[in-house]
């Protein structure tokens, strides 16, 4: 019984992520930066997140603020995220994402569906982005591949992909690489 409630008390617990990146541009464009702070706190099968990010792109910054949950599921999980920027410059104004994890067959891979409307202050952006996950025997590296599929505010189509690799260093520490070649 003592085993139990150790797991069961295990099951809530408070995160904190904060997160910096730096992207160099092709054909003279500035550099893009930015800068996050997410705080999570999960109940059981739900996690509840706040999220703060700033960026700077095109020599001006937003300020981009989010609220998230996500479910656990028997074959993965599933999360549904609202956004939004006071005063945006290149950030959304509004934004409704969607999305969802859901285990193959094999250990440790998985296929995903992201998808999503925002607002931005030159018209209404739609996208989804299916995927795969695969997490390495002995989980310190999970790899993946996303196709990105846009519907920018003139209802153009584009799209490109995005590849990814997360190693965790330590249980605290873990470091992202990623490569993308989109249209956003």
């Amino acid at each position: 019984r003592e085993r139990v409630q150790r797991i069961q008390a295990s099951r809530r617990s408070w995160r904190l992520d904060a997160a910096v990146g730096s992207s160099r541009l092709s054909r003279g464009l500035p550099d893009w930066h930015e800068a996050a702070v997410t705080v999570a706190r999960r109940d059981g099968a739900t996690a509840v997140t706040a999220a703060i990010q700033y960026a700077e792109r095109f020599e001006r910054d937003d300020l981009y603020v989010e609220g998230r949950v996500d479910r656990q599921l028997q074959i993965g999980s599933v999360y549904g995220a609202l956004g939004g920027t006071p005063e945006a410059d290149f950030r959304p104004e509004v934004a409704v994402r969607v999305g969802g994890e859901f285990a193959l067959g094999s250990a440790g891979s998985a296929l995903t569906l992201d998808g999503g409307v925002s607002r931005y202050p030159v018209g209404t952006v739609n996208d989804i982005q299916p995927g795969m996950r695969f997490v390495l025997p002995g989980g310190a590296l999970t790899t993946g591949a996303r196709w990105i599929n846009v519907w920018d505010e003139r209802d153009t189509y584009r799209s490109g992909y995005s590849v990814s690799a997360i190693w965790a260093a330590s249980r605290s520490l873990r470091l992202r690489l990623a490569y993308a070649d989109a249209p956003e």
